[in-house]
């Protein structure tokens, strides 16, 4: 597991994720199309010519299913342009923080990802940027690409994750809904939206089995109540439920989830989305692999015969998320300035990586104490 992951899950054991909303995450920065055009988003708060692009006003996830926010994000400047794109064509997505052309990298790497489609019924795609307005058809989505290994750990690494539009499909203006949802301490949604027409000689509509945004996840739906300690149990795709629709087949009617890597509209597979395997669930579940900075290598299970976890102290993990939000708000108090300001260079943005030092160092302080307080039971009992 990488460090970020280690600390969320890690910190889940000792706080309630209802009462800690965690701030500065991520947002599709650009898209490249394999072979040809590029697109870059504008920075959050920047504003200007966003491009295909439907622009969040922070890079903070959704947990309500149910909330408009679900769709798009906190939509703040929508798409001022629809660029053409092929059938066929494949496009990479990166994802950073978003408030600097320098800053953090995806913190996440548990979580299924997903590209949705929805044709456009007018040139703007009004109705389907309206929260419940849209018919959207799930195109792809990737669950565990090896091992026990989440294809999202490669958007930690720095790689994109890459989107190929069926190449049957027929011309016209959609909607790519493209969704990332980290699974490390609660569920979280990060949705994102492009406009683009999608040129070609294909013939093929959209169908299927379609879902609403809000309307297609509940936060009952197993995908997402597996959200913290529990997802470290699941080893494959066959042990996880995809929230949502199938995928649909265009062209070919098959709909799921391959074991291996991703689903897509343009393949054959073998195993449903929703489908689960009971013998997925192991007697130890591994919560937190990683290098903890500053500290060596820690493995915590839930088997019983294993250590009680080290408890972080509720307070100092809280105001590491505090601290998190104060800092958020003072970076876009300070490129607001920035702004207004000609001379004024845009800020560095340290917020992401300083909560994760801070989490790191609240979990290395409750080792060193845990360790100090099995001493001292060893020696009281001798």
């Amino acid at each position: 597991m990488r460090t970020a992951t280690a600390l969320f899950a890690l910190a889940l054991l000792v706080v309630n994720p209802s009462n800690v909303q965690v701030q500065a995450h991520g947002i599709v920065t650009n898209i490249v199309v394999k072979g040809g055009q590029s697109f870059k988003s504008p920075l959050i708060g920047e504003g200007g010519d966003t491009g295909p692009f439907y622009v969040v006003s922070d890079n903070s996830p959704t947990n309500d299913p149910s909330s408009d926010d679900v769709l798009c994000g906190r939509v703040a400047s929508k798409a001022s342009s629809t660029p053409k794109i092929e059938a066929g064509s494949t496009l990479s997505y990166n994802w950073l923080a978003g408030y600097s052309n320098e800053d953090g990298f995806w913190p996440h790497d548990v979580g299924p990802m997903y590209f949705y489609m929805a044709k456009c019924s007018t040139k703007d795609c009004a109705k389907e940027t309206t929260p419940g307005g849209g018919d959207f058809f799930k195109v792809q989505q990737y669950g565990f690409s090896s091992g026990s290994t989440w294809k999202q750990a490669e958007l930690h690494e720095g790689k994109p994750v890459e989107f190929t539009i069926p190449s049957s499909l027929a011309p016209g203006t959609y909607i790519i809904r493209h969704e990332v949802i980290n699974l490390a301490l609660t569920h979280e949604m990060f949705p994102s939206c492009q406009r683009f027409e999608i040129t070609g000689s294909g013939t093929t509509e959209l169908s299927g089995e379609s879902a609403k945004f809000p309307g297609a996840y509940s936060v009952t739906d197993k995908g997402l109540a597996v959200g913290g300690a529990p997802v470290y149990a699941i080893k494959s795709n066959s042990g996880y439920t995809f929230p949502g629709p199938a995928v649909i087949g265009i062209g070919s009617g098959v709909t799921g989830a391959k074991e291996d890597d991703s689903s897509s509209a343009d393949e054959s597979s073998t195993t449903a989305s929703g489908t689960t395997s009971d013998d997925a669930t192991p007697t130890e579940v591994p919560v937190a692999v990683g290098n903890v900075a500053g500290g060596s290598d820690v493995t915590t299970t839930t088997d019983s015969s294993a250590d009680t976890v080290p408890a972080a102290n509720n307070s100092s993990l809280g105001d590491c998320a505090q601290q998190w939000t104060d800092c958020n708000a003072k970076y876009m108090e300070a490129q607001a300035a920035s702004v207004n300001s000609a001379t004024t260079k845009r800020a560095a943005y340290t917020c992401q990586t300083d909560y994760t030092s801070c989490v790191a160092a609240t979990m290395k302080t409750a080792k060193r104490m845990h360790r100090v307080r099995r001493s001292s039971s060893f020696f009281d009992s001798h």
